[in-house]
């Protein structure tokens, strides 16, 4: 089964500053996203409810915004506490050499950790509001993105084909003079969908 790569590809004309057209490539995720690192994204409805307990944020993302942020804060606070006790670390490490300060092999620990915690949850998860009218310009549920934390690098020649709305074809073709591939002009609907 093949699903469809989406590369964003930004117009950005004076007439339309914020278009955007997908450029589509077919291929098999398994043999070629997955060995770079990409995964689909977890939604989150931001607005869903929060069931923690006391008082505190009253839906998920909020929720979410705080974890993160206490995270942040815990990292900072740890540093401060080793440089006092262990004076300033000059790099860290999660696996320390011999002979590092026990202070500074912790905050090493922890800084990867919550490296690891970027790149695996806080990057990989997408927000959405629950609620919002289909022709909202923040409706996205369930587009099913894929994310690499590095983004990946490709050759015009990788790409099979392109399909975007036929009010763009000129533009990029004025963009993108080196592509030669197939380009499928299509129609919006009245709703906006292609």
């Amino acid at each position: 089964m093949h699903d469809a790569l989406l590369l964003r590809y930004s117009t950005r004309t004076t007439q339309n500053p914020y278009a955007e057209v997908w450029l589509i490539r077919h291929c098999i995720f398994q043999n070629f996203l997955v060995r770079y690192g990409a995964t689909p994204v977890t939604y989150v409805a931001r607005n869903a409810r929060n069931h923690g307990i006391g008082i505190g944020p009253q839906n998920v993302g909020e929720r979410f915004d705080e974890l993160r942020a206490e995270l942040q804060r815990v990292g900072i606070d740890l540093e401060e506490y080793v440089t006092r006790i262990d004076g300033a670390p000059t790099f860290t490490f999660k696996l320390s050499p011999p002979n590092t300060p026990d202070g500074h092999r912790l905050l090493g620990r922890f800084s990867a950790l919550a490296g690891e915690f970027e790149e695996l949850i806080f990057a990989r998860t997408k927000f959405f509001t629950e609620g919002l009218p289909e022709e909202h310009c923040e409706n996205y549920y369930m587009e099913r993105e894929w994310r690499l934390p590095d983004g990946l690098a490709f050759r015009l020649g990788d790409i099979a084909r392109i399909i975007l709305p036929r009010d763009y074809c000129e533009q990029f073709q004025k963009d993108v003079p080196d592509y030669i591939g197939e380009v499928f002009p299509v129609e919006p609907t009245l709703d906006g969908a292609i």
